[in-house]
């Protein structure tokens, strides 16, 4: 019976195991939120390029209408020209 106690006491863990594993598991946390820190970084940045880019269409998209406005005058002011000849 000695013996088996003996056997069972070295498989439990000691204050200092748990601790040690309590300190190895803070260390895998913090792991844990600089990877979410930087999955959340790379959103923001993946976020930004596609404003920029949907920024940059809807540019194209007014100049594509000044341009088409330009062209509706200058043909107004043409047939007025020759409407007054």
């Amino acid at each position: 019976m000695i013996d088996a106690m003996g056997e069972s006491h070295d498989a439990l863990a000691t204050k200092a195991d748990i601790a040690a594993v309590k300190s190895e598991i803070a260390a895998v946390k913090a792991d844990v939120d600089a990877v979410r820190s930087d999955v959340k970084a790379l959103e923001n940045a993946v976020n930004e390029r596609a404003t920029k880019a949907e920024l940059r269409e809807q540019e194209l998209r007014i100049r594509l209408h000044l341009y088409a406005v330009a062209i509706v005058v200058i043909g107004v002011l043409a047939a007025l020209e020759l409407l007054s000849r």
